[in-house]
């Protein structure tokens, strides 16, 4: 096994002020001095997925020639010091984290949101964002005093722990100034009561188009050397599980730096610290899915889940000057797609839901300690593959992919948060 796939590894991240971080004043190089890097603890760091370096042009070789009347074109390429042509690594590498818990934290202030927004739009919450209910209302509406009523609006998820003690999500629909009453889908197990606690939910959905100032450099071990990698969003983020007891939720980032290179200024990183809380979230054998109309809940038993998000990059502006190749790396495509294996399930349901096009709120809890979860929702989700059943020990198994519709979700009452109308959510308590 290569030193590059070692669990708890040198792995440091840090926030660029200009993606990529070229270089002021040298065309072949990039500059990360003024950055800070944060040591992280990966459970895995991959290798690189294609070991090769290449000269890179600045922009393509001009087909008439700009040195003068009569002469060769002369190719557009960065070079150094030495006057050699400026060499950079390609591929892509991945990174391989404990997924944690995020309450009472300033979730803007955490590297799991820094992960998270170099390739998703993030409303952050601050530490601890609550909301007191004042009438106990229904499973689906909960009011609070009017102090707090607008802390909660379309596009905010809220996690509650029912009488169950497992902490429960829903995302806001709709609120009400009138009557200080807010509206979730789905349905909560039970009716909050008077005193309950409602914890605002720190998230990360999918935003089309330029992401800001918010791509990584990163400085990792890949094998038996140091790699900086500059210019960093992730092409995939996959949610899996793993563990003695397959439970333990990771997040798993692909990133597509725009520069990489051997570092040679590594020096030794400072001790890894937490993405977040450091308490590891874990799947729980259930689902939940609503009725997108009237809210109503249902719990599916699972045996298994994993998710999938595809993020389709764009590379943008020409950048001519730098290595780097280009001034921005926007999102043009996101997409998420679930593999639920379900336990117990009717088959002849499942076929009729791939059949109708029928579509559901979707909630895939973590559980932490006592509300401190997180959740994948998706507003409208429904089936696209349903593969023949698994037998084992003489039971069958059905297992059915999910993917986001259009969200139904598009109320405008309050202040509606970036993400309202997201077509799917990954929701941190606060």
């Amino acid at each position: 096994m290569s030193a590059g796939r070692l669990g708890g590894q040198d792995v440091a991240i840090a926030v660029e002020s200009t993606t990529g971080s070229p270089s002021a004043t040298d065309y072949a190089a990039v500059d990360v001095s003024g950055l800070t890097f944060y040591a992280v603890k990966p459970t895995r760091a991959s290798s690189s997925s294609i070991a090769e370096s290449a000269t890179i042009p600045l922009y393509n070789v001009p087909s008439v020639s700009t040195s003068g009347a009569g002469q060769v074109p002369e190719v557009e390429a960065p070079y150094d010091a030495s006057d050699d042509p400026a060499i950079r690594e390609l591929g892509d590498f991945g990174l391989t984290f404990k997924a944690e818990a995020a309450n009472d934290l300033n979730f803007a202030s955490t590297r799991l949101c820094d992960l998270l927004q170099s390739g998703l739009g993030v409303v952050a919450k601050s530490a601890a964002t609550t909301q007191t209910v004042t009438a106990a209302v229904s499973a689906t509406v909960y009011q609070v005093a009017v102090g707090e009523i607008g802390d909660a609006n379309p596009g905010d998820v809220v996690a509650w722990v029912g009488a169950s003690r497992m902490t429960e999500f829903a995302l806001v629909q709709s609120i009400n100034l009138g009557t200080n009453q807010v509206t979730v889908r789905p349905a909560f197990s039970g009716t909050p009561q008077v005193g309950d606690v409602l914890r605002l939910c720190s998230v990360a959905y999918p935003e089309i188009g330029s992401l800001g100032a918010t791509s990584l450099a990163v400085r990792y071990r890949d094998r038996a050397r140091y790699v900086l990698a500059t210019g960093c969003r992730p092409s995939a983020i996959a949610l899996n599980f793993a563990g003695d007891d397959t439970r333990t939720a990771e997040l798993a980032f692909t990133f597509a730096p725009l520069f990489k290179e051997t570092d040679v200024n590594a020096s030794s990183l400072g001790a890894p610290a937490n993405l977040a809380t450091g308490v590891a979230l874990k799947r729980w054998g259930e689902a939940v899915y609503g009725d997108t109309s009237t809210g109503a809940r249902t719990v599916a038993t699972l045996r298994s889940w994993t998710a999938n998000i595809a993020l389709g990059l764009d590379n943008v502006g020409s950048a001519t000057t730098s290595i780097v190749g280009a001034a921005d790396v926007e999102t043009v495509s996101a997409q998420v797609t679930v593999s639920l294996t379900f336990a117990n399930f009717a088959r002849n349901t499942l076929r009729d839901w791939l059949r109708l096009g029928s579509t559901y709120t979707w909630v895939l809890p973590l559980q932490g300690q006592e509300g401190k979860g997180a959740a994948l929702i998706i507003p409208a989700g429904y089936v696209t593959e349903l593969p023949g059943d698994t037998i084992e020990d003489e039971r069958s198994y059905s297992t059915v992919t999910i993917a986001a519709a259009s969200s139904p979700y598009t109320s405008t009452t309050g202040t509606p948060t970036a993400a309202a109308g997201a077509y799917f959510l990954l929701a941190f308590a606060s």
